[in-house]
């Protein structure tokens, strides 16, 4: 199983968004046993998150905190894509579909719906996990553009 994770997933294991006992364990459960891709716009918005909300002295002991968490977790082979033109062209088709996603929730999501192999996207942001979402999804798997559904589990949503 290949997944990527949203922004607030990442933030969430790295322990610098609040989440229950419980959602830690399914959180630690899931992600040390799938292939894993976070998109450079991900870690690129996590970073900023955690600089503006950290004080001066705690800094590079947050970026630090990130990065071992990152290396725990193991990501694949490819752990960081990057955006390109696809993906862009995909961000665009999505935003136009549902004004509920955001330009840089558009350009994450992207990244998994551009990438064959994904078959799962992770997100607290219920707003990704809408109609419009899966009937673009299912429009590329019948123009062949994709080859298979790409799942966004709800254990994790919020409204």
């Amino acid at each position: 199983m290949l997944a990527y994770i949203d922004t607030n997933i990442l933030l969430a294991l790295s322990g610098f968004d609040k989440v229950d006992k419980d959602t830690k364990q399914l959180l630690k459960k899931i992600f040390y046993d799938v292939d894993l891709k976070i998109p450079q716009i991900v870690l690129g918005e996590a970073l900023t998150m955690i600089l503006s909300e950290s004080e001066q002295g705690e800094m590079i002991t947050n970026i630090e905190k990130l990065y071992n968490k990152i290396e725990e977790i193991k990501c694949s082979v490819e752990p960081f894509p990057t955006t390109n033109d696809e993906i862009i062209q995909c961000a665009s088709e999505l935003r136009k579909r549902s004004d509920v996603v955001t330009n840089m929730d558009s350009l994450i999501l992207a990244h998994p719906i551009m990438d064959n192999n994904a078959t799962h996207f992770y997100t607290k942001d219920g707003a990704l996990n809408n109609f419009r979402v899966f009937s673009y999804i299912k429009e590329l798997i019948s123009n062949g553009k994709r080859t298979q559904e790409l799942n966004i589990p709800e254990e994790f949503t919020e409204e």
